[in-house]
């Protein structure tokens, strides 16, 4: 159980931060990240993501050590350190920096970010969208089903996609609205 619970946290981090194509080239041994991969029409098709967070900063040196290595007891290790934790905070800032200010305002850690704050492409929503969403299947299933409080800064149009990934009913999660400086917790939906 363990070794596909790892693997899953590895093909996920580098789906996340590299991109499918990436990922597919990791499996498969090549080790050297390309400078650029360019699809048809000469479009760029590498979108970077950038994983922080307290625990995404140790996913990261777990991943680093696993890539060196090889030796999946780094990763291992992490995944006991995360279980722990039953109430997870994730913070996806696409459009403008958020970590920040839910920290203060939460006055607690932020688990998980996932950032690359620039202009995006609304060609990339759907690739960004489904990282996003295998990274969040993955914490779900690393932490156990934990309470996800879920804070978006991106395009609404992003924010739809990833919910179309993810669905109503697979994860427990809180989202969170900014407005007037705060973030507010926004009443969940049911399905009925």
């Amino acid at each position: 159980m363990i070794e596909a619970v790892v693997d899953s946290l590895i093909e996920s981090v580098t789906t996340l931060l590299l991109g499918k194509m990436i990922s597919i080239a990791y499996k498969r041994g090549v080790q050297d990240k390309p400078k650029g991969l360019v699809g048809q029409a000469g479009k760029r098709e590498d979108v970077w993501l950038i994983l922080g967070g307290d625990l995404g900063e140790s996913l990261i040196l777990a991943y680093e050590g696993f890539a060196k290595t090889r030796n999946s007891r780094i990763i291992e290790e992490y995944i006991k350190k995360a279980v722990v934790d039953k109430e997870i905070t994730f913070v996806v800032e696409l459009s403008r920096r958020a970590e920040e200010d839910v920290r203060i305002q939460f006055g607690k850690p932020v688990e998980y970010v996932v950032s690359s704050v620039r202009e995006i492409d609304p060609g990339e929503f759907p690739e960004i969208a489904a990282r996003i969403a295998g990274f969040l299947k993955t914490i779900n299933t690393v932490h156990k089903g934990p309470k996800i409080h879920l804070i978006l800064s991106m395009p609404v149009v992003l924010g739809l996609q990833i919910g179309q990934f993810v669905g109503l009913s697979h994860y427990d999660i809180e989202l969170y609205h900014f407005e007037k400086g705060r973030y507010l917790k926004v009443p969940c939906v049911k399905r009925t």
